[in-house]
């Protein structure tokens, strides 16, 4: 399907999605784009970078539009999607957890665009590297967004929303929790002298080893060693860090169980 023929794509938001998905769109060649915001100011400057058209009422979106990108909070979408007027173009969503199910019957094409993605202000991301997960209510609408998701990633999957949920809380769990157990060892690490970037190559080399041979077979350490001595060690070390030390008895158990048999067993 050739997406040449899509004239126009609304955003809805200017938060760090919404910034990489214009970049995305502009580099992809969709050059003919309308942000709409809430806050007339922001709103503006954030569509100058891109030299887009911008809005700040649902009442001024482009009614002609074949393309409205919801790039909101997973808690604004349901009321976004009250406020939005019928619209005859492509609605989606870019949530990981929320169903295709939320747009009801106010439209006669919608579905999911979702970026696999953590974003930041301030950090370059090749789209074309990001996985993007598409779900559409009709076949128009599915060969529309996968063909638009092929144009801008290398990567294009297509997930029922069960499957992108299942997908999403198991990128908390490699992303956002992930971050904050770094976070927890820079806390222990500012006990000492050392900077956090000593453990960058252990980090580097841990990811490695789990794309290389799977997460199952690159466990290491004391709980999977059934290591009782070096586990209590540690545990006297974070007794002045409660919250810590409970998490590193709940991993430690999972651990020692998953690998060493020994079902419910606490540590």
């Amino acid at each position: 399907m050739n997406t040449n023929n899509f004239r126009r794509i609304v955003i809805v938001g200017t938060g760090q999605l919404a910034g990489h998905l214009a970049s995305s769109f502009k580099i992809a060649g969709y050059s003919s784009v309308q942000i709409i915001g809430r806050d007339p100011k922001k709103t503006k400057l954030f569509a100058q970078r891109f030299n887009f058209d911008f809005a700040v009422s649902f009442d001024d979106i482009d009614s002609d539009a074949d393309l409205i990108v919801l790039a909101v909070s997973d808690d604004s979408i349901d009321e976004v999607i009250a406020k939005l007027p019928y619209h005859k173009g492509i609605c989606v969503h870019t949530s990981g957890s929320k169903s295709l199910d939320v747009f009801g019957s106010k439209f006669e094409h919608f579905g999911v665009f979702y970026p696999l993605q953590t974003f930041t202000e301030g950090r370059i991301i090749n789209f074309r590297e990001i996985p993007v997960l598409v779900e559409a209510n009709n076949k128009y609408s599915h060969d529309m967004l996968i063909s638009i998701a092929k144009s801008m990633s290398d990567y294009v999957y297509e997930l029922n929303s069960d499957e992108r949920r299942k997908l999403h809380l198991s990128a908390v769990f490699v992303s956002n929790f992930v971050n904050a157990l770094f976070t927890m060892g820079n806390d222990i690490l500012n006990d000492t002298k050392l900077p956090f970037k000593i453990l960058k190559p252990l980090i580097i080399e841990t990811m490695d080893k789990a794309f290389e041979s799977g997460p199952d077979n690159a466990q290491t350490g004391p709980a999977k060693r059934g290591d009782m001595g070096t586990i209590q060690s540690h545990l006297a070390l974070l007794s002045n860090k409660p919250e810590i030390a409970t998490l590193y008895s709940l991993f430690s158990t999972y651990i020692n169980n998953k690998y060493n048999d020994k079902t419910n067993e606490q540590l």
